[in-house]
């Protein structure tokens, strides 16, 4: 009897210890966003830096814990180095690191942020003086998911074409909707059509800005679209013969300025002398300045650049090669952190077991 009682205590207490175990190899917290190396120009990074775009929930309940989350780690932005630093939740086991490089040059990195629907979508003072006058490209990038895999579009400045009179902030958000979307539905007729609206309005942009679109939802790869502003209650015709790629995607377009555009993969209606007009002020594919008087022109071919492998400007792009430039973190916990955890469970069932059967031969 006693030999009995023994072992079902020794079960018990294995079988508590085992639920115990995999309690905290759950992640109790969902870190979301990129989790990649961040390069930051010495004494020109900040933490809010580092917290951008990353966001937090509780794994049982769903609540959103991005407020609390701390970054912990020694990090100094007035030194160059490799620092690692930790994303944590006060109270929860789960954690997320990520590598900081503090670096000396503008020219070492490009200035990147990286986004999916959500979190900064502008550029700003600092995002600009990190550039300005160098070969760096301030780049921005919209996903359509967490993972980072499928781009909306991207925004891509560079340093040199970046005036002084910059604003203090720039908004680069862009819709497939806007305030005229029901009167361009009735001037493009019976075709299929695309919106592309800046928030930003009509305004001149801070340099001129290369922009990748995804049409893919709309369009057919290898179809040959027509390129609209939608402007004085009329339909404007900027470009023709722009190719949709083999990825969904229409690359090489150089904006200068905002508005409201259209694209159709069959002639619209328009005004033959204002699309005339429009024409002569189509920018060549290498822009030097924010004051030319163009709104749009797509780029004739393809700028050299140094920029980092995220960056999807290349009219060959395709889905393989946007997937691959986006490594995203594993959810799951630090895997020393689980091991040194599964080492002490077993020995803390291999004593207990010593010691029931130490009993039970006692008592025999």
């Amino acid at each position: 009897m006693k030999k009995l009682v023994a072992l079902f205590l020794t079960l018990i207490i294995c079988a508590t210890s085992l639920s115990c175990l995999v309690a905290y190899a759950q992640d109790d917290v969902i870190f979301e966003g990129n989790f990649e190396d961040l390069n930051l120009v010495v004494n020109q990074g900040q933490m809010s830096d580092i917290k951008e775009g990353i966001t937090a929930k509780d794994a049982a309940t769903n609540e959103d814990l991005t407020s609390e989350i701390k970054v912990e780690g020694l990090l100094d932005f007035a030194k160059e180095g490799k620092y690692t630093v930790m994303y944590k939740i006060e109270g929860k086991t789960t954690f997320k690191t990520r590598v900081v490089n503090i670096v000396k040059s503008s020219s070492v990195s490009n200035l990147v942020h990286r986004e999916s629907d959500h979190g900064r979508n502008y550029f700003q003072t600092p995002d600009f003086e990190s550039v300005i006058g160098t070969t760096r490209k301030l780049i921005y990038e919209l996903y359509t998911d967490n993972k980072y895999t499928k781009l909306k579009y991207s925004w891509t400045l560079n340093g040199k074409e970046i005036t002084e009179n910059y604003p203090s902030r720039f908004d680069v958000n862009i819709f497939n909707d806007c305030d005229n979307a029901q009167k361009i539905k009735k001037a493009v007729g019976k075709v299929n059509y695309k919106i592309i609206s800046f928030s930003c309005g009509e305004i001149s942009f801070p340099a001129p800005a290369e922009l990748l679109f995804y049409v893919g939802d709309t369009f057919e790869n290898k179809v040959k679209l027509y390129l609209y502003q939608y402007t004085d209650d009329k339909l404007v015709l900027v470009s023709d013969n722009i190719e949709v790629n083999g990825a969904g995607y229409i690359p090489g377009i150089t904006l200068t300025k905002g508005g409201d555009y259209v694209l159709t993969d069959k002639k619209a209606g328009y005004n033959e002398t204002s699309s005339e007009e429009t024409s002569s002020k189509v920018t060549s594919s290498k822009p030097t300045s924010s004051k030319e008087t163009s709104s749009l022109a797509p780029s004739s071919e393809p700028q050299s650049s140094e920029i980092i492998s995220s960056e999807v400007t290349s009219s060959e792009i395709t889905s393989s090669e946007i997937t691959s430039s986006e490594t995203v973190s594993s959810d799951s916990p630090d895997v020393s952190t689980v091991l040194l955890v599964i080492i002490l469970a077993a020995f803390g069932l291999m004593l207990v077991t010593i010691i029931a059967f130490a009993i039970v031969r006692k008592n025999a």
